[in-house]
């Protein structure tokens, strides 16, 4: 199976081109090489109040890639810290209740607490009858 790849600023101006020449957007997907649903998913998720136009669309993805979990990462020692504060025993109410504030953890560390899976005692689901 192929892997996901988003596009590129440069596609997105080869797309713009063959779309000002009037290609459709199986042709425009055959030219730059990406299946047609990639087209079609980028001029809906980047169309302006008019149009779709490269620079906007290279825009609002750079702005949802800054909003993006991945984006906003933990250093290894910010998170050697967390995991030492945190009891394995704790439910991620309690580890946010914590007084981080003082701790000087960056923000997103502390977030990090908060949305850290607890881990079950037991298997609920063989459990059940």
């Amino acid at each position: 199976m192929k892997h996901y790849k988003q596009l590129t600023k440069e596609q997105r101006y080869q797309i713009s081109g063959l779309k000002k020449a009037g290609l459709n957007q199986s042709r425009i997907a055959d030219e730059v090489g990406v299946n047609k649903s990639m087209i079609s998913r980028e001029f809906r998720r980047n169309k302006g109040l008019r149009d779709w136009y490269p620079k906007q669309a290279q825009e609002l993805r750079d702005e949802r890639r800054k909003q993006c979990v991945n984006a906003q990462r933990l250093s290894l020692p910010d998170w050697t810290e967390v995991e030492r504060l945190v009891r394995p025993d704790m439910s991620p109410e309690q580890a946010a209740r914590r007084p981080l504030a003082a701790l000087a953890l960056p923000e997103a560390a502390q977030e990090a607490l908060g949305e850290r899976p607890r881990t079950p005692r037991y298997d609920q689901k063989s459990d059940r009858h």
